[in-house]
């Protein structure tokens, strides 16, 4: 077996192969992939079918387990610079804004052209509606079971600019504090926190979605209305009704709402030499803020497998073993934490609110059905605290000799 790379100088080292790899997407899992591929010396072509790269939507938050890969790629300082770090929460979160993203030459489509590309791996990023997993669904023969569901769910995105609020002292205050907020109510919550600097306000309203007739081809984004949103939240905190108030333009009625839908779990990411990363094989609900951070994780661990073996398909298996359990574990999480921040006043939402209190005491440490992850020792461990490079070298001869057995399962203990 070839010498294994330190986790913490891998971006500096050379891979054991050089080789061709497409990666389709240049979302955040996409890009991360390319960067760190491309700082091994592999050749990377990125293929994006939107004319231009951005993200729509509003903010998204980078936690530990993001960051310091980020900070091993070398640009973490760079994302800094577009950032705003969150200072009222137990551990350190960041908030960037999703289109502020470090620049990475890609190659964009056009609808109507058909291109060829040969190459040795392909790195399917390609999001929640992701192509490449529908082939794959369809050569794997389990299709019909790889069909979204809806969760009962829809989000309001907003982002309101600072220069709204000028004039309003508390709206003003609440966006210069630094401090994710979290709302819970009955049926719904919110997360808000402020971007860009403190120049932009990124709210994530979570309430029942609209009963439709819905498919899977259907589009996901669509608006509500805005009388809708203030008659759901009509209730809730003062602030909130008047940062609600200074949503979208004032003769605008409609304001953008996403239906929050979700997939089952896979039975494999890896077919071949495609890998499927990010939303593209692990979608997830926004209630723990983790889906950016665990398709940089993806990517970081695609490098770092390729970098132990220039056989790519163990690498490409030993990525899913490292990632899939603990990827799925975290999307599960999210999808349970929804109903506990949802609760109706009662003697339930009591309770979950007393859990919550206490979550932070010593005493309270080992409790591990609290409803906020946030606040969730035991959680945060394994959340943030796991470093999957680390994992991913120090139980290289394990993960891969059960590879090269050809197990059916293979449990990395993620």
């Amino acid at each position: 077996m070839e010498d294994l790379p330190n986790a913490y100088a891998y971006s500096h080292r050379q891979a054991v192969k050089s080789l061709r790899v497409i990666v389709v997407g240049a979302g955040i899992a996409g890009l991360s992939a390319g960067l760190a591929l491309s700082q091994c010396n592999h050749s990377v072509t990125i293929l994006e079918s939107s004319s231009q790269l951005g993200e729509t939507g509003a903010g998204i938050q980078l936690a530990p387990n993001a960051t310091r890969i980020l900070h091993r790629l070398g640009v973490l300082a760079e994302v800094m610079l577009h950032t705003s770090v969150l200072s009222g929460v137990s551990i350190r979160v960041i908030a960037v804004h999703s289109t502020s993203v470090p620049k990475v030459r890609v190659r964009v489509g056009e609808t109507g052209k058909s291109l060829w590309f040969t190459s040795d791996i392909v790195i399917a990023a390609d999001g929640i509606k992701s192509v490449c997993r529908r082939q794959m669904a369809l050569e794997g023969g389990y299709a019909n079971m790889d069909r979204p569901y809806p969760t009962g769910d829809a989000a309001y995105r907003l982002l309101i600019p600072r220069e709204k609020v000028q004039r309003d002292p508390e709206l003003l205050a609440m966006l210069d504090q630094n401090v994710a907020m979290r709302y819970m109510g009955p049926g719904g919550h919110i997360m808000a926190y402020p971007l860009k600097g403190n120049k932009v306000y990124n709210m994530v309203l979570i309430h029942p979605s609209k009963a439709t007739g819905d498919t899977e081809e259907d589009v996901w984004t669509t608006t509500g209305e805005r009388r809708e949103m203030m008659k759901f939240y009509g209730s809730w905190s003062p602030a909130i009704r008047k940062w609600l108030s200074y949503a979208g333009e004032e003769d605008e009625e409609m304001i953008p709402e996403w239906t929050l839908k979700m997939y089952p779990p896979l039975p494999t990411w890896v077919r071949g030499g495609v890998a499927l990363i990010g939303d593209a094989c692990h979608p997830m609900l926004p209630y723990v803020a983790q889906g950016a951070a665990n398709g940089i994780e993806d990517a970081a661990v695609i490098a770092t497998a390729l970098n132990c073996t220039s056989n790519v398909h163990l690498a490409l298996r030993v990525y899913e073993a490292v990632r899939k359990e603990r990827a799925e574990k975290i999307a599960a999480s999210a999808s349970d934490t929804s109903r506990s921040l949802h609760l109706p006043d009662g003697p339930e939402q009591q309770k979950r609110d007393r859990t919550i209190q206490s979550a932070g005491r010593k005493d309270k440490a080992a409790e591990s059905d609290i409803a906020d992850k946030w606040r969730d020792q035991q959680w945060q461990d394994f959340m943030w605290g796991i470093d999957v490079m680390h994992e991913t070298v120090d139980k290289w001869a394990e993960l891969s000799a059960a590879v090269l057995r050809g197990s059916e399962r293979i449990v990395s203990s993620l």
